[in-house]
């Protein structure tokens, strides 16, 4: 997951729950872009020396900086098991981007929208 998606979900305005409902709208923005070609970190350990473990290292902390903030606001809505959540919303965000990457079709941030929302809705309980 690059920076995009959570500085322009996690802008101001809207409690925690709109926050992650932006989700897929700036996965979308971003995917439209000339210049979207997929996560640098993803990228970086798909393309590095599987022996080498640097680029998977910096991949993680990055996907822990991410998660952790996704946690975050999952607990501010009130979602149940907001870790699992949270994770499961990393999975729908990384899916997306590799498939937005090798299709270049903008709109699977839609289908990537659509499962968050469930997603979401499910963890109200």
């Amino acid at each position: 997951m690059a920076h995009v998606v959570p500085r322009r979900s996690d802008g101001p305005g809207g409690g925690a729950l709109a926050r992650l409902h932006r989700i897929g709208p700036a996965l979308r923005l971003w995917f439209s872009r000339e210049d979207f070609y997929g996560c640098p970190f993803i990228n970086a350990v798909g393309e590095s020396d599987k022996a080498d473990n640097r680029m998977r290292s910096l991949a993680i902390a990055h996907k822990k900086v991410v998660l952790e903030r996704l946690t975050t606001l999952c607990t501010e809505a009130g979602l149940q098991e907001p870790m699992q959540v949270a994770h499961s919303l990393g999975l729908i965000i990384d899916g997306a981007i590799v498939a937005a990457l090798v299709t270049r079709d903008p709109s699977v941030a839609d289908t990537a929208s659509r499962t968050c929302a469930a997603m979401l809705s499910a963890a109200k309980g």
